[in-house]
């Protein structure tokens, strides 16, 4: 049943979801970044950030070399995707019984498993964050003594620097939502009620615009708008 029945009907979500998982993974530039640039762990995305700081402008042709090779990889990923969405039409109405398989006495293991998995792959790291923001010095243990807001105030309202960067976020992530609401109101219609090869273009844009990595999109930008508008001293570079 496993291999004639369940796996052929999963196939092509599990495919789809693998890519995606793919793309997203190697595009993931603030662990890659955090984790290999300090252990001198390259990857090919944090060889794009470094050459950018280190050589400047000069290392621009080198960038969109690499920034293509990235891109390349991404949109294979999104192209299978598709594909193995495409493949999968398959439906199985189960009614109103939901599917339940029961596991017995290896339930209780396998839910140890999955807690284990989430609290080494997140709760703890994330804990480690918490601790470390409540002491004033790193590796101090977090006791009654040693707690303090301290830093949360001095990040939010003492350093102008941050603060305006919490400001510069904030608006620029509402205006970008407001614009991508109305944007997806007409693709979802056009998605939805219609057919052709333009909408399929469509589709496979917004995709790729979603899981294209950020700094294949800030490289492709910062050649585009790094020289003023042609016939005009305009330019947008370095402008929010």
């Amino acid at each position: 049943m496993l291999l004639t029945v369940i796996l052929p009907l999963a196939r092509g979500g599990m495919v789809a979801a693998a890519s995606l998982a793919f793309v997203s993974a190697i595009g993931n530039f603030g662990i890659q970044a955090m984790l290999g640039i300090p252990a001198r762990v390259p990857t090919l995305i944090t060889q794009i950030y470094q050459q950018l700081n280190g050589l400047g402008p000069s290392a621009l042709p080198n960038m969109a070399a690499l920034s293509m090779v990235l891109t390349a990889l991404t949109v294979a990923g999104v192209l299978l995707a598709a594909r193995a969405g495409d493949r999968s039409d398959t439906r199985v109405d189960l009614g109103s019984r939901p599917l339940m398989l029961p596991l017995g006495r290896a339930g209780a293991v396998v839910a140890a498993l999955l807690w284990a998995y989430l609290i080494l792959s997140l709760l703890l790291p994330l804990s480690a964050l918490l601790q470390t923001s409540l002491v004033t010095a790193y590796g101090l243990p977090l006791t009654a003594e040693t707690l303090t807001l301290k830093n949360y105030v001095s990040a939010l309202f003492q350093q102008v620097s941050l603060r305006n960067a919490f400001v510069t976020s904030l608006w620029l992530t509402l205006a970008t939502v407001g614009f991508l609401m109305l944007a997806a109101v007409f693709l979802g219609y056009f998605l939805t009620w219609r057919r052709g090869p333009l909408v399929r273009l469509l589709h496979f844009g917004s995709e790729a615009a979603y899981t294209l990595p950020g700094i294949t999109l800030g490289v492709a930008m910062i050649l585009l708008f790094l020289r003023p508008f042609p016939g005009t001293q305009i330019s947008i570079y370095g402008t929010p």
